[in-house]
C-alpha cells in the first residue's frame, strides 16, 4: 500500500477504496480517551492517501478563496483577484470582515474566522450551498427583514457513510455546520406560532381546522401536521396516524387547508385537542434527503437559534444487522460540551424535522433554554443528551436546561419493533432542569415512552427535573411516562395527562424508589393507568389526587407485576384517587417471578366497578389496605384465608387496624374528611 498517514490516532478510520485518491480522516485521541480538548481547540483534520486498484468518487481540490475586505458576496471588490467565489472555492472570511450573502452561492466549504461575519442578505432569497463544511468561528448571521424573504444554507452532495463521528475537531468526512472556538450563530427568522392544538374535533373530509390560540404568522404555503389523538382501538392509526397539509389561507383562528383531512382527530374526553404544528420557517440551514449533514457548536458564547427550520440532519450507517444506526456525535442541533460557554443561548420557535438522528442535544451544555420547539419524525429520542455509560459509571451532567412548550412528535427507532427505551424527552442527569407545558405523541418504540426517567447517573445522581405544569403524553406507541431508577431522591411529578397511550400510562420501575406523582390524569391507556414495577424504597412511592380512567378500553388501571424487592415495607400509597372506567377491575395484583409480596395503601380512593383483582400465584401476603372517611379494611388474596370471602376479587376482605400515611401536598376537589 502507497499511503502518506500524518498523526493517525487510535479509532482512526481508514476507507479503502478501488482505484483514486481518497481521504483518510483521524478521530483525534482526545474522543478515545473522555473528549479532553479544550473548547478553541479546534481544526478540520483531514489526510490523504492513494491506494493502487481501488475506486472511489472524490472530490477535486478546492481553491482556497479569502475575503480582501468587507462587501457583498456577489461584488467582485470584496474578493482579491477580483473573482467571485464559485463552486470550487474554499471561501475563508477573514477576520475584521463583514461579507454579505446577496445571490445564490455554492461553495467547496466555507471557514468564518474569529472576528469575521457571514450575513445573509435580510432582503431577498440568498441561499448558500456547500459540499464541505462550514466551520464558523466568527459569526453566521441569518436575519431576514421580513417573512417574505427567506434564507437558506444547504449541505450537498453529502456522503452519509463517510462519517467518522466523535471528537471535539471539525473532521471533512463529516459534513455539517461546525460552530467552534468562541463562534456565534445570530440565526432569528421571522418569528411565528410553532404549534397550539385544534379548538374542536377534525374530521375526514375537514377543509379548515379551528385553533385554540391565535397562529400568528402562519400564511399560505406553510406546512402543517396534525396529530392523532385516537384510541389504541384504531391500532396503528393511534400512534402513527399524523395528517400534513399546506394552508391555503388564514382567518382569524381558522385554518383552510389545501386538501381534505385523511383520518379523525378528536377531542378527547371533552378536554385535549390534537396539536397541529406549523414546520415552515424562512430560515433554512439543511441537507439533502439522500445526504443528512449535522450541526455542531462547542463554543464559548452563547448561542441563538430563533425560527429556524433545520432539515435533514442526523446520519445515519448500516449496521452489522442490516439496519441502520446514527453517528455519534452527528445530531439535528448538539450542543457539546459547551460547559458554562452555552448559558444564555436561546433555542426559539425552532423545527428539526426529517433528521435521522436526536434532533436536540444539550450534552454537558449548561443553561440552554428550548421553547415554542418541534422535532418532527426523527431517529432516537428527540430532546436527549449523552447517558452514562453504566449503572456504576457516572456521565456528562448538562444544568439548568429548560424545556418549555416543546413537542416532540413522530419519534422513531430503526428496527421498529427495538427502541426498547425509546423516548421524545429523556429527562436525564444533571440538576437545575425543567421542562414544562410539552408534549410527546407518536413515539414509536417497542417499549418506549413520551417522556423517561433513565437509570443514567451524573455527579448528583439521576437527574430530579422540575416537572410540574401541563406536560402531556399521548397516543405513543407504548407508554405515556416510564420510569427505571433506584434511588430515593425527591422526585415530583405534578400536573400532569397522559391518554391514549397504546401500553400504560406511566410505566414505573426498576425496583424502588420514592417518586411522587400528584395531580396526573391518566385516561384511555390500552394496558391501564400505572404499571407497578417498582417498590417504595425507604421512602414512600406515592400517587396523589389522581385520576385514573379507563375509558372502557382499559381492563385494569393500577397494576402490579414482578416486584424484585418486597413491597411491604413501607406500602406504596395512593391517595384522594379516582378509579374510574376499568372493565375489570381498579386495581390488579399479579403473579410475580420473584415471589416477592405486593403492599398498598389506598386512603380515600373514589372506586367504580369492581374494586380488585387477584391473579393467581400471587404470594400469600400480599394487601391492599384501604382507608375511608367511613373506617379500614385490608382486601387480601384468597390463598392468605379468613375474612369474608368476595368472588369478584378472587380475593377476600377482613378488618384491619387503623394505620397512617405521610400527606402528599395535594388536595382532590370535594373529597370527604378523613378520619
Amino acid at each position: 500500500m502507497n499511503a502518506a498517514r500524518v498523526g493517525l490516532a487510535a479509532g482512526t478510520a481508514v476507507a479503502v477504496l478501488a482505484g483514486a485518491t481518497y481521504l483518510v480522516v483521524s478521530r483525534p485521541a482526545a474522543d478515545q480517551a473522555g473528549d479532553s480538548t479544550a473548547p478553541g481547540a479546534t481544526g478540520e483534520t483531514t489526510h490523504s492517501a492513494t491506494h493502487p486498484g481501488t475506486v472511489a468518487a472524490t472530490r477535486p481540490a478546492a481553491v482556497p478563496t479569502p475575503s480582501g475586505s468587507t462587501g457583498a458576496w456577489s461584488d467582485a471588490a470584496t474578493w482579491p483577484g477580483g473573482k467571485v467565489p464559485g463552486d470550487a472555492s474554499a471561501v475563508t472570511i477573514r477576520a475584521g470582515h463583514t461579507v454579505t450573502l446577496d445571490t445564490p452561492a455554492r461553495v467547496a466549504g466555507l471557514t468564518v474566522d474569529a472576528g469575521a461575519t457571514l450575513r445573509f442578505s435580510a432582503t431577498g432569497a440568498p441561499a448558500l450551498e456547500s459540499t464541505r463544511n462550514v466551520i464558523v468561528r466568527g459569526v453566521l448571521q441569518m436575519r431576514p427583514a421580513a417573512a417574505a424573504s427567506t434564507q437558506t444554507l444547504r449541505f450537498v452532495g453529502v456522503d452519509e457513510g463517510a462519517y467518522v463521528g466523535g471528537g471535539m475537531e471539525p473532521l471533512a468526512t463529516d459534513v455539517g455546520l461546525w460552530v467552534v472556538g468562541a463562534g456565534k450563530l445570530d440565526i432569528r427568522g421571522t418569528p411565528k406560532t410553532g404549534w397550539t392544538r385544534a379548538a374542536a374535533s377534525v374530521q375526514p373530509g375537514a377543509r379548515s381546522v379551528r385553533l385554540q390560540a391565535d397562529p400568528a404568522g402562519w400564511a399560505r404555503g406553510d406546512q402543517l401536521v396534525i396529530a392523532p389523538t385516537q384510541s389504541p382501538e384504531a391500532g396503528e392509526a393511534s400512534w402513527a396516524g399524523f395528517d400534513s397539509f399546506a394552508i391555503s389561507r388564514v382567518t382569524g383562528r381558522t385554518v383552510r387547508l389545501a386538501e381534505a383531512v385523511r383520518r379523525p382527530h378528536p377531542i378527547i374526553d371533552g378536554q385535549w385537542g390534537p396539536e397541529v404544528m406549523n414546520l415552515t420557517r424562512n430560515v433554512r440551514i439543511e441537507g439533502t434527503r439522500p445526504g443528512r449533514a449535522h450541526i455542531f457548536i462547542r463554543s464559548s458564547q452563547p448561542q441563538t437559534v430563533a425560527y429556524a427550520q433545520l432539515r435533514y440532519l442526523g446520519p445515519r450507517q448500516p449496521d452489522s444487522e442490516g439496519f441502520t444506526s446514527s453517528v455519534i456525535g452527528r445530531y439535528g442541533l448538539h450542543f457539546h460540551m459547551s460547559g458554562e460557554g452555552s448559558r444564555g443561548s436561546e433555542v426559539v420557535g425552532t423545527v428539526v424535522r426529517d433528521t435521522g438522528a436526536h434532533a436536540y442535544v444539550p450534552h454537558d451544555s449548561h443553561g440552554i433554554t428550548f421553547r415554542d420547539t418541534i422535532s418532527y419524525n426523527t431517529f432516537d429520542d428527540a430532546y436527549w443528551w449523552d447517558l452514562s455509560p453504566d449503572t456504576r459509571t457516572s456521565g456528562p451532567e448538562t444544568h439548568d436546561t429548560l424545556f418549555d412548550h416543546a413537542i416532540a412528535a413522530r419519534v422513531r427507532y430503526d428496527p421498529d419493533f427495538r427502541g426498547f427505551r425509546l423516548t421524545g424527552f429523556n429527562l436525564a442527569q444533571g440538576v437545575g432542569n425543567e421542562i414544562r407545558e410539552s408534549v410527546a405523541v407518536g413515539v414509536q418504540g417497542n417499549g418506549g415512552a413520551g417522556f423517561h426517567w433513565p437509570e443514567s447517573t451524573g455527579a448528583h445522581g439521576h437527574g430530579v427535573w422540575k416537572f410540574e405544569r401541563g406536560n402531556v403524553a399521548h397516543n405513543n406507541r407504548s407508554n405515556g411516562l416510564s420510569v427505571w431508577q433506584n434511588d430515593d431522591l425527591p422526585h415530583l411529578i405534578r400536573n400532569f395527562v397522559a391518554y391514549h397511550n397504546g401500553a400504560s400510562g406511566i410505566d414505573h420501575g426498576a425496583y424502588g424508589n420514592a417518586y411522587q406523582f400528584l395531580s396526573g390524569t391518566l385516561y384511555g391507556n390500552a394496558d391501564g393507568a400505572v404499571l407497578l414495577r417498582a417498590t417504595s424504597s425507604q421512602k414512600r412511592l406515592a400517587f396523589g389526587c389522581m385520576v385514573m380512567d379507563g375509558a372502557g378500553i382499559s381492563d385494569y388501571l393500577l397494576v402490579g407485576e414482578d416486584h424484585t424487592f418486597s413491597g411491604l415495607m413501607p406500602p406504596t400509597l395512593v391517595a384522594n384517587s379516582t378509579f374510574r372506567g376499568a372493565r375489570r377491575a381498579a386495581v390488579a395484583l399479579e403473579s410475580s417471578e420473584h415471589n416477592e409480596p405486593y403492599a398498598l395503601d389506598l386512603v380515600n380512593p373514589t372506586m367504580s366497578g369492581n374494586e380488585f383483582r387477584f391473579g393467581d400465584g400471587v404470594p400469600a401476603d400480599s394487601f391492599v389496605r384501604v382507608k375511608t372517611a367511613s373506617g379500614a379494611y385490608k382486601a387480601v388474596p384468597a390463598a392468605a384465608g379468613g375474612g369474608i370471602p368476595v368472588a369478584a376479587w378472587r380475593g377476600r376482605k377482613m378488618p384491619t387496624a387503623a394505620f397512617t400515611t405521610p400527606q402528599l401536598g395535594c388536595t382532590r376537589v370535594g373529597a370527604p374528611a378523613l378520619p
